[in-house]
């Protein structure tokens, strides 16, 4: 009895031992925290799976057309994993400046100077004509024609120096463009042609135009050498006319501007420019031609054209900063051949009508500015077929009439609450307007007649008849309705939801909305329908119509969400702009944990990811989790701009070996174990598993002391 007692108490004190052995290991245990996790792409991992992007650059390229038309970028970015913010959001900045040579007078400098943002990188431009002599390059090489950025110091600059009459345009034989002294100049921004590539999202060309010295720059004219200014506001634009010393207006400035502003106010169709500028060119000494030109919204006028002229010049080219037809354009020439016509014969149109209506001209100079267009050789004109006018003014001339015949027959046909306005709104609206939109416009606001009646004067070499003062006091002395459409929310273009809300963003993507609030008054002296639209792509997409009374106003709100990808031009109220729309970036995992890194066969395994979105556009998409090449969890996650996110996914294994967590391009090897009974003590809780194996040291302790008693 003695022995098996002995033998009883050996037991107990190592079952005793034993559980202040398991105790103390649980209690090392549970210091040290959890098991230690596998981790990747974070910084206590060992080498990771790398993340590579798909191209090392997109590219972009933009092209300055300068007249006509002007390109947008195009280009593709290429989003990178591990980088957890967007990028800056600054462009590039091709910034022009001239200066005079007085030592030269024939000759003018440009210092052509690129600001260039972090995430380009590469960049090159060329001239795209014109005669020139490079004199100086710092941060670019030049390698035949083209300019090549060393990559150095965020940008660099070119100097040349051309003929103080190169425009950098196509000229015909009889036209100067530009022109000046080695006292004055004025100039035009080169045209260039610009490539660069990118990490991230694209950052996009502006333009800018300076003088070195005395001057004033608008966007694509440039007026150097001593001058005076004055300008005139009307609806939020801002008329500049730059007067040099040198000139001598046949009109004064005063009459100059309040002509150009009645056009601001008269016209219905395009949005009005933040500022036109318009320079009166010094004649004495140079004949310009054409008398006028306009290039986006500045325009070069000859101070001998008078305000009272049959045919106002300065009206004319004001017309054209209206119509839109310039850097606003993407993919091509925004009017098409067949409808060509439309770019000087309405304008010619206007500046006589609006001379007429302010008085300036009587109705007898303003029919004779009609009857040209029926005489040859402008008769022989097919205004949609462009080679049959190419080498005359038939454009002017027969384009004047048949505008204005086109006019008068909306306004018989709608009872006068139509006029050829509402086409021209047409035609702004448009990414690129045809000779059948013209047609379908007619039918639209007038009726079938007025759509044969186009097609008769355009597609043939028909002329239209002129019509007598009577008529004309009929149809065009009468009052009108007149609304004034006016963007009055701040900012002016919103996006909204799902992924942000805030200013229109140069970039938005596919899902997102814009919204304007338009303020409607009616300016005119009877009451009428009004219609406030907003056009995307060129197509009408959202309206809101009623009715209001002389002097009345209200506020209508528009919208409309974007559903596909795609450059396009918003114009709503009186403001337009182009914006890119995109598919919404692809979430980037940039780093992946698993815990424990070296689990058993039947436990949880925790997966965590961090998400980033590094673009500047919203990101949507799904985040997959893969054991083994197989999907076990996915979400979807939307991020805004720089913005990271945490995502939690678990899984679990039935089978010991070696096995790959991966998610993005991220992988992770575990090596599972096979369970075990001892193994299987990790599911219990810590502190349970603490209170039993006390209880048993304390049992087995009691029963040793009762043993010896």
């Amino acid at each position: 009895m003695q022995r098996r007692a002995e033998s009883l108490d050996r037991r107990l004190l190592a079952l005793c031992l034993l559980t202040m052995a398991l105790v103390g290991g649980l209690a090392v245990g549970t210091t040290a925290g959890a098991p230690v996790a596998g981790i990747a792409g974070g910084p206590d991992a060992g080498p990771p799976t790398p993340v590579r992007p798909a191209s090392d650059a997109a590219t972009a390229s933009s092209l300055d057309a300068g007249g006509a038309l002007s390109t947008s970028e195009v280009g593709e970015s290429t989003s990178i994993a591990n980088a957890s913010a967007a990028q800056s959001s600054d462009p590039i900045v091709e910034r022009v400046e001239y200066d005079l040579l007085p030592a030269q007078p024939d000759t003018v400098e440009a210092r052509i100077t690129y600001e260039i943002p972090d995430e380009v990188g590469s960049l090159t431009f060329s001239i795209a004509q014109g005669q020139y002599d490079v004199v100086g390059t710092d941060g670019f090489t030049r390698n035949d024609g083209t300019f090549e950025w060393d990559e150095s110091g965020g940008g660099g600059t070119v100097t040349i120096r051309h003929p103080v009459t190169e425009s950098f345009r196509a000229e015909g034989p009889d036209q100067r463009f530009v022109g000046g002294t080695g006292e004055w100049a004025i100039v035009t921004r080169p045209q260039t042609s610009t490539q660069w590539n990118y990490r991230f999202e694209n950052p996009g060309l502006e333009y800018r135009l300076t003088t070195a010295g005395e001057g004033y720059a608008g966007k694509r004219f440039a007026f150097l050498g001593p001058h005076s200014t004055r300008s005139r506001t009307v609806g939020g634009e801002v008329l500049t006319l730059v007067v040099p010393d040198a000139a001598d207006p046949a009109s004064a400035p005063t009459e100059i501007l309040d002509s150009v502003a009645y056009a601001s106010d008269r016209l219905r169709f395009g949005n009005r420019n933040q500022e036109v500028v318009l320079i009166a060119a010094p004649t004495g000494e140079f004949d310009w031609g054409p008398p006028g030109l306009a290039i986006g919204a500045d325009t070069r006028v000859a101070a001998d054209q008078p305000v009272d002229a049959a045919v106002n010049v300065w009206v004319h080219e004001y017309v054209h900063t209206r119509q839109y037809r310039d850097a606003d354009t993407v993919d091509g020439d925004a009017v098409a051949d067949d409808a060509h016509w439309l770019v000087e014969g309405s304008a010619d149109y206007y500046a006589a009508l609006l001379s007429l209506e302010e008085g300036r001209i009587d109705y007898a100079t303003f029919r004779n500015v009609l009857e040209r267009g029926t005489m040859r050789p402008a008769t022989d004109a097919v205004l949609t077929d462009r080679s049959t006018w190419a080498d005359t003014d038939a454009e002017y001339e027969k384009g004047a009439l048949v505008v204005g015949a086109i006019d008068r027959e909306l306004r018989v046909a709608s009872n006068g609450s139509e006029t050829f306005q509402s086409i021209m709104s047409d035609w702004n609206s448009a990414e690129t307007f045809r000779a059948d939109d013209l047609e379908a416009a007619a039918e639209r606001l007038g009726d079938e007649s007025v759509r044969e009646f186009v097609s008769a004067y355009t597609r043939t070499d028909a002329t239209p008849s002129t019509w007598d003062r009577t008529t004309h006091s009929r149809l065009f002395g009468s009052d009108l309705p007149r609304f004034d459409y006016r963007v009055v929310s701040e900012p002016a273009l919103s996006v909204i939801g799902p992924y942000r809300d805030g200013e229109l963003p140069e970039t938005t993507v596919v899902g997102e909305a814009v919204a304007a609030e338009v303020e409607v008054a009616n300016v005119g002296n009877v009451s009428g329908q009004y219609r406030s639209t907003l056009f995307v792509g060129g197509s009408e997409r959202a309206v809101s119509s009623g009715s209001l009374e002389p002097g009345e106003t209200t506020t209508v709100s528009l919208s409309h969400r974007f559903g596909t990808a795609g450059d396009v031009r918003i114009v709503v109220g009186d403001v337009s702009r182009t914006v890119r729309v995109r598919e919404p970036a692809d979430p980037v995992v940039t780093s992946l944990r698993v815990s424990p890194r070296s689990p058993s066969t039947g436990d949880a395994v925790d997966v965590r990811m961090s998400v980033s979105n590094p673009t500047s556009r919203p990101a949507d998409g799904n985040v997959t989790v893969f054991a083994d090449g197989e999907p076990v969890g996915t979400e979807r996650v939307q991020l805004t701009p720089g913005a990271n996110r945490t995502v939690e996914i678990s899984t679990g294994f039935d089978r010991a070996g070696r096995h790959n967590v991966s998610a993005g391009s991220l992988t992770i090897q575990l090596d599972v174990q096979e369970g075990s009974v001892l193994e299987s003590i990790d599911e219990i809780p810590p502190v349970a598993l603490a209170t039993g194996l006390i209880a048993l040291l304390a049992g087995a302790t009691l029963l040793l002391f009762a043993r010896s008693r």
